[in-house]
């Protein structure tokens, strides 16, 4: 089962004095995992200790956003100049691949525009909301699945899906998009009767972000937003994350799957590290 560190007993190597920052100097690791809660106002302690495991030369992974907001082009640059791959799969749609689809699957590709729910959280509230559950009952199954951020406004406020738009617009367009200029707005306030109007119309009401290339510049935004009959992204349940891509030569590409949970984020995070495996022994041959 799982224990807390107090539990463990002395000895047998084990030191309860060392901060993170002394860990990072010490142990001898060839990758750094950042997964802690993450900072959404600058990105902090958690950006220092990627610069510090990059210029250690590790490999590093991300599952927090708030490095790869406040310094993705920063620690690229420190992963390439070290020969090291830096990754941050679970970042966007937990276990679902999308940058490892963007990076591989569609290279070539143009991405001119987006829209897609990136929120699993604040999905499977609103589907709770629909059934009648009560906001705070909702919210509180929610923390018991894992599906909340450690500061829930992150979700239900729109701030989570508004740094994945970020996110995306480093990966697709290597532009850095500021929060200001992502129109954003969440859920709170939203009413069943609103959702089973919605409904009752045949579409749904659901939180959509959207990320459009216009000439030079990107247009963001994240909001509520009623979906008419037969949009793909009106079935989209639960803790489900979905993304519609517009992409030339190709088409219009749909990923769906699951964007929220410790579970999941796992998947994002393992799908990484071996990756990095893999990577680190095709350098050996």
């Amino acid at each position: 089962r799982e224990r807390p560190l107090a539990e463990y007993p002395e000895g047998l190597g084990l030191r309860r004095d060392l901060d993170p920052f002394e860990l990072c100097s010490i142990l001898p690791a060839d990758i750094h995992v950042e997964m802690g809660p993450g900072n959404l106002l600058d990105g902090q302690p958690a950006l220092d200790r990627c610069r510090l495991a990059l210029k250690a030369s590790r490999h590093l992974v991300l599952a927090d956003k708030a490095p790869a907001l406040f310094g993705w082009n920063e620690l690229e640059d420190l992963a390439v100049s070290r020969g090291r791959l830096l990754r941050a799969e679970a970042t966007v749609f937990s276990g679902t691949p999308v940058l490892s689809l963007l990076r591989e699957g569609l290279a070539g590709q143009d991405v001119p525009g987006l829209r897609g729910i990136l929120n699993g959280t604040t999905n499977y509230l609103l589907a709770e909301l629909e059934a009648g559950v009560p906001w705070e009952k909702a919210l509180e199954a929610a923390r018991e699945l894992g599906y909340l951020e450690a500061d829930p406004r992150a979700d239900v406020e729109g701030w989570d899906a508004r740094s994945k738009v970020m996110i995306l617009a480093r990966v697709i367009h290597g532009q850095e998009l500021p929060a200001s200029a992502v129109r954003t707005s969440g859920i709170v306030g939203v009413t069943a009767e609103k959702l089973l109007a919605a409904r009752e119309k045949g579409g749904a009401l659901k939180l959509i972000a959207r990320l459009n290339k216009v000439g030079d510049s990107l247009e963001a935004s994240v909001g509520l937003e009623e979906l008419a009959p037969g949009d793909l992204l009106a079935s989209v349940n639960g803790n489900e994350n979905a993304l519609e891509l517009t992409t030339q030569p190709l088409g219009r590409v749909l990923l769906r799957g699951p964007g929220a949970g410790a579970a999941q984020t796992a998947s994002g995070i393992l799908a990484d590290l071996l990756n990095i495996a893999r990577f680190c022994g095709e350098m050996r041959h």
